[in-house]
């Protein structure tokens, strides 16, 4: 009789039983300074991931941080998955040149994508009677704090162009959001960008205290800039702000995605095929992402090799 009982009973207590719960592994994205281009870039990967019913119990987690040089050793120290970082600094990490140099290369990064261009953006101040670069000299010019790509990549092109910090009243190194309050106020006569277009910050700069963008145009800085191969000539068209009249010439890096080469493949897998599923509406949350397709993105800009994971990604995206 009990043997019955508990058969009749054993369907009835295995279907009551919950099921284990799926686990959640969360994975970091380093990033940049919250109000720019790449938080807003990883934020909106990080959400269709997190949406995205298949993406296997993975949390994808957008981390704030100092920037492209700061990502690079916290992804060799194992504290971040995946980070966003410029072309320039991608090359100079894998390669060990540049600021790397002396270090050993760090020869386990690997891509995962490139993203959009970066160009090199000068920003004057309303009141600073800046016109051209050459106006710069003798000005109170804000270069980024030293940790972000921004920074080492404005001291290489000083070092390139034969530039020397004396030539300036001041460098001052400050954050993106800081470096556009103190232009406002005129606190600053100058700050150097290095990010992408369409840009909220640039167009609140230019719409809310008469910030202008200088042009790169001139021959013989042109010259130097393009001699290296870290940059590509560039042009931001007439139009793409507010009371931009006209085109405006100048160079540009690229904003890419990289790893290690021993973070798991499922993290990268998800991480690639989502961006290229999600391409649309990607584009519709962050300007910067409109103009990304699958061929620039598995090969522009890219010094490391792309990780085995991403690359099956995109061959499974037809890329």
């Amino acid at each position: 009789m009990i043997r019955a009982v508990l058969c009749l009973l054993l369907p009835v207590l295995i279907a009551a039983t919950p099921a284990p719960a799926q686990q959640i592994r969360v994975f970091s994205v380093g990033s940049g300074n919250i109000l720019g281009g790449y938080f807003a870039t990883a934020r909106a990967i990080c959400d269709v991931i997190n949406r995205n019913p298949h993406a296997d119990g993975l949390r994808c987690s957008p981390e704030p941080t100092q920037g492209s040089i700061y990502n690079l050793a916290m992804l060799q120290a194992g504290d971040q998955d995946i980070a966003l970082v410029q072309s320039d600094w991608q090359r100079a990490a894998y390669l060990g040149e540049s600021l790397f140099a002396g270090q050993a290369p760090q020869s386990n990064l690997r891509s995962v994508m490139a993203l959009y261009p970066e160009t090199i953006t000068i920003l004057a101040g309303a009141q600073s009677d800046i016109w051209d670069t050459p106006d710069l000299f003798g000005r109170r010019v804000d270069i980024g704090p030293p940790a972000s790509g921004r920074h080492a990549s404005i001291v290489a092109m000083f070092d390139r162009l034969g530039i020397e910090r004396k030539q300036f009243a001041e460098l001052a190194e400050l954050t993106e959001d800081h470096a556009l309050a103190e232009l406002c106020s005129g606190r600053v006569d100058a700050a150097i960008f290095i990010l992408g277009h369409p840009s909220q910050m640039i167009a609140r700069a230019m719409n809310d205290c008469g910030a202008r963008m200088i042009s790169l145009s001139q021959p013989g800085l042109r010259d130097a800039l393009a001699s290296g191969g870290e940059y590509s000539a560039i042009t931001i068209p007439a139009g793409t702000y507010e009371g931009q009249a006209e085109p405006l010439e100048s160079f540009a890096v690229y904003a890419t995605v990289v790893t290690r080469s021993d973070v798991d493949d499922a993290i990268i897998e998800t991480f690639v095929a989502s961006v290229l599923d999600n391409r649309r509406k990607l584009a519709a949350t962050n300007p910067l992402l409109a103009g990304i397709d699958p061929t620039m993105m598995r090969g522009r800009a890219l010094t490391a090799p792309l990780h085995p994971a991403a690359l099956r990604a995109f061959e499974a995206g037809g890329s």
